[in-house]
């Protein structure tokens, strides 16, 4: 993953939401970037937690929304390159697991 260096007129913002520490910017990680868009992992140097974080910049400024993690660097990576899961996979899983439920309590009998 490459370094991210923010722009130097932007005040770094990013504090770990467990311990509040600031997080460092030349610390930060690239996950990802698309024009408009980056996906940032930091570690916090004080509690050693990870957050994943996707910063864009459009006509309403610039917007973050990061989310706590328990992967590592490694695993983000991987991650980033699997298949996006469609709302016809989460239903394909939801009728197998009920169907199998129902198959369950029908040997009971």
């Amino acid at each position: 993953m490459e370094r991210f260096y923010p722009n130097l007129d932007l005040k770094f913002f990013a504090k770990c939401p467990l311990c509040n520490k600031q997080y460092n910017p030349t610390e930060a990680k690239v996950v990802d970037k698309k024009e408009g868009l980056v996906v940032l992992y930091f570690v916090c140097s004080k509690c050693k937690s990870a957050i994943i974080s996707s910063v864009s910049a459009g006509i309403l400024g610039i917007m973050a929304v990061s989310m706590i993690t328990d992967l590592n660097a490694a695993e983000v990576d991987i991650i980033k390159s699997e298949r996006i899961i469609s709302s016809d996979d989460v239903i394909a899983i939801y009728n197998s697991l009920k169907d199998r439920s129902v198959k369950q309590k029908a040997q009971r009998f």
